[in-house]
């Protein structure tokens, strides 16, 4: 119940400042073997982002401007392997793939 609540005052401080900063919304797609990330980043500087990679969670921080600073945090479901994540900034989307840890048991073709 806090991890909603706080997600939900986290999330909408991001949308706040993302739209003064005309940085849009990220949104995460869901793959049967990965997670794909993207992030609008407007006029951010690409030398200025940090992608943060945990066993389930996604964290993206980027400057927008002078001062501003913008994060955006995505949580995963399902572990993520975090040896074969790759990243990628093409005509200002950042896009970051992020593989599904094998489950044991699970044989991937």
């Amino acid at each position: 119940m806090f991890d909603d609540m706080f997600d939900d005052m986290l999330l909408n401080r991001w949308r706040h400042q993302a739209h003064a900063a005309g940085v849009a919304e990220g949104r995460v797609l869901e793959y049967d073997d990965r997670y794909e990330a993207r992030i609008a980043t407007g006029d951010a500087d690409p030398r200025g982002v940090e992608v943060v990679v945990g066993a389930n969670r996604l964290m993206i921080a980027l400057r927008a401007g002078f001062r501003t600073r913008l994060e955006r945090v995505f949580t995963f479901s399902e572990q993520v392997d975090m040896a074969n994540v790759k990243a990628r900034w093409w005509q200002g989307v950042l896009t970051v793939v992020l593989p599904k840890k094998a489950k044991a048991g699970r044989e991937d073709a």
